[in-house]
């Protein structure tokens, strides 16, 4: 009787082991394929954010083009406006308190 408890002790012991080493090996597969598709997600990202970094550039590029005072004067005179040289005027308003 002894003998066949244990008989039935190293079968049950087996076949936990077995099981066990299955989920082991499918828990293994499982995590490296969701860690590749996670790597190429974050590599996707990262292409997107390094174009989207070149538009910002080019943006930032073209906004100091278009504040440029020679830029500013082509507009001004294209819609009929005087521009008088390149140089900046300053106006003083000074009342008569002096």
């Amino acid at each position: 009787m002894n003998n066949k408890r244990k008989i039935s002790l190293e079968r049950i012991g087996k076949t936990v082991f077995v099981c066990t080493a299955i989920f082991v090996i499918f828990g293994s597969v499982l995590l490296n394929s969701y860690e590749s598709k996670l790597s190429a997600d974050i590599q996707k990202v990262e292409e997107q954010n390094k174009r989207l970094d070149a538009s910002i550039d080019g943006l930032e590029i073209e906004i100091a083009n278009k504040v440029d005072f020679q830029y500013l004067s082509q507009i001004a005179i294209a819609q009929g406006y005087i521009y008088q040289g390149d140089q900046t005027a300053m106006v003083s308003l000074t009342t008569g308190n002096h």
